[in-house]
């Protein structure tokens, strides 16, 4: 099949004309070419193995990007043309899965696209995940502009697109490989709990209560995870968090309502045990 399109290729190259349709010849010959180099690749488990194919796929967008110079519409018309989507995250899973291949400048041009799709974005951010490198900023970034783009449009089923990349900006943030006690993760994962505050309340409609439960739980581990560590403002910060969740809960609400506030008292008594020793030591 590559070959087929190699041929179509370097004929439509042959005519040298450089009219639409001509143009249009080489574009669409060069994305089969890179889709076929990426199968190729996908087929074999090892970079070694992968590595040609990935290059060639490198070599098949510059010569698309190429046409587009040599005609001077690389601003103009490209930007609507759903070819020059898909040619980005091919470049991007290529850039993701070499090493060393900086994939963030790939990210950037996806982002600055016309007309972007937060889809388009949230397929990037699954292939940031499946380089031999893992490339967690990269997820966030490309999660965070889907969640941007999918709360401008404002729509029920954008809203619970929302509740799924919000949970996956959580998982990132509060990994369970990692210690729920990590600052720089916490901050991250806090801001983003911000904007699950702000949809409950405004489109509770737009959340499953299994995934409730799931925002809720992660928060309060968070607060529990910090108590351990004698971190007792911040777990006292995310167990109130979890707190201000729980009524969104329906059948459940009262059940962990109950529990949470139990556990929640005990963490402000021994915050206050604590502040009274301190005072008493100076």
């Amino acid at each position: 099949m590559q070959t087929c399109f190699e041929l179509s290729l370097k004929f439509s190259q042959a005519l040298r004309r450089e009219d639409l349709a001509s143009r249009l010849s080489e574009k669409t010959c060069l994305v089969m070419m890179m889709s076929c180099c990426l199968q190729q690749a996908r087929k074999v488990y090892t970079i070694e193995e992968q590595e040609p194919h990935l290059q060639k796929v490198l070599e098949l967008v510059s010569a698309y990007k190429e046409v587009d110079t040599r005609l001077g519409t690389l601003n103009k018309e490209t930007q609507h043309d759903p070819s020059l989507a898909i040619v980005l995250l091919y470049e991007f899973e290529v850039r993701v899965k070499l090493p060393g291949c900086c994939p963030e400048g790939t990210l950037q041009d996806i982002c600055e696209m016309r007309g972007l799709e937060p889809a388009m974005l949230e397929t990037a951010a699954a292939l940031a995940t499946e380089g031999p490198t893992d490339h967690p900023e990269l997820t966030k970034k490309a999660l965070s502009q889907a969640l941007s783009l999918y709360l401008k449009r404002a729509t029920l089923s954008d809203f619970k697109c929302c509740s799924s990349v919000l949970q996956r900006l959580v998982e990132l943030c509060l990994p369970n490989s990692a210690p729920l006690t990590n600052p720089h993760l916490t901050d991250q994962a806090w801001l983003h709990y911000q904007n699950i505050l702000l949809l409950l309340s405004e489109q509770p409609d737009a959340f499953l209560e299994p995934t409730v439960l799931w925002f809720l739980t992660r928060a309060w581990n968070c607060g529990v995870a910090l108590a351990a560590g004698h971190c007792w403002d911040d777990a006292e910060r995310w167990c109130s968090l979890a707190l201000q969740i729980a009524p969104y809960l329906s059948s459940l609400c009262p059940l962990y309502q109950t529990k949470l506030t139990s556990l929640h008292e005990q963490i402000l008594k021994r915050m206050d045990e604590m502040g009274r020793h301190q005072k008493h030591e100076l």
